[in-house]
């Protein structure tokens, strides 16, 4: 079935009349170019109403928001991951980051950056790791960071930026152990980190049911608690140089949203024939839904989707800000370090 109107974008419907359940099939929409603003609105009225029936799995994500109705699990299984306390001039927020490299992390852009005025308010003060549910491993950053912000609306085929790096005040013993502590990282979905072009590396279509949403944030009940979540059977689909995760069945109620506050930066992982890889960065979240109550504590209404910078798309931006930041050689060393 065709969703996209005047393009080649196919969603995969396999079980759509079945219970209101999510399957573990994904869908992958490879070309939606072309679109106009009444195709955009038909495409994602289709999609709200298959989704109101049942939907399979696709490939994009994003969003400013958290994972409410995902399922916690123990941080040491994904020691990449950490949470991240930022403070603007008026606040202080929470955002989630990953380990590209033994002192380089990523993490969304407008964590750190104004949209609007595109000067740096935001200064990440602490960074999380969590060897276990009660303790802490307390890095610094050293202020030094390197990214692009660039929003734009959905039929926009230049797609979005969004997403930093920054350096760690001191590097981390990745892929080996210290004082029982194993620190890792996540790889860039990068055929040889060594050209002097990266070429996309794509997700394994045989793991596609295995593609998951990671993050710190909000949940249902309560304000971000340290919990890392892990979100699986998502409906992700590319769809201008972005990934979309629309609202899914819930329950009851049919417009939850899924993101919620502290998963800004929180990753979208895949498999590969050579290991996992980070395609997703989330961003924000795209028409509120007044009539359906959300799923994240503390905030009244839901979206009919949200929104990921996708990896692929931002990877000439990556690259140079490794350049950037000086940052080449230790990537190249770390990468060749964890696949031993």
């Amino acid at each position: 079935m065709t969703i996209f109107p005047n393009t080649k974008a196919v969603i995969n419907l396999q079980g759509l009349y079945r219970r209101s359940i999510l399957l573990p099939s994904l869908t992958i929409i490879t070309d939606a170019k072309g679109f106009t603003s009444t195709n955009m609105f038909l495409c994602l009225a289709t999609i709200t109403s298959i989704l109101l029936f049942d939907v399979n799995e696709a490939f994009s994500r994003t969003a400013f928001r958290l994972i409410s109705n995902a399922k916690s699990i123990a941080p040491e299984s994904f020691p990449y991951i950490a949470e991240l306390n930022v403070f603007w001039p008026n606040q202080k927020i929470s955002c989630t980051a990953n380990l590209l490299s033994r002192s380089v992390m990523i993490t969304a852009g407008h964590c750190v950056v104004d949209e609007k005025t595109k000067r740096q308010p935001g200064k990440v003060t602490k960074v999380l790791f969590r060897p276990n549910r009660k303790r802490s491993y307390v890095v610094h950053a050293t202020g030094k960071f390197h990214g692009m912000l660039k929003m734009s609306e959905l039929e926009d085929e230049e797609g979005i930026l969004d997403y930093a790096l920054f350096e760690l005040e001191r590097p981390l013993p990745v892929c080996r152990a210290r004082c029982g502590r194993i620190f890792s990282i996540i790889k860039l979905p990068v055929k040889d980190v060594r050209a002097r072009k990266w070429e996309v590396l794509q997700p394994s279509k045989e793991l596609f049911d295995q593609c998951s949403f990671f993050s710190y944030g909000a949940s249902e009940e309560d304000e971000p608690d340290g919990e890392i979540r892990k979100l699986t059977n998502i409906s992700v689909s590319a769809v201008n140089g972005r990934l979309l995760m629309p609202m899914r069945l819930n329950g009851q109620h049919a417009g939850q949203g899924r993101i919620c506050r502290g998963d800004s930066g929180g990753s979208f992982i895949c498999g590969t024939d050579f290991g996992e890889r980070i395609y997703g960065i989330l961003s924000y979240s795209r028409l509120l839904l007044e009539s359906y109550p959300s799923s994240c504590h503390g905030e009244d209404n839901a979206f009919l989707y949200d929104v990921m910078a996708d990896v692929r798309k931002m990877l000439p931006s990556i690259q140079t800000s490794f350049a950037m930041l000086n940052k080449t050689n230790e990537l190249i060393e770390d990468y060749e370090r964890c696949n031993s």
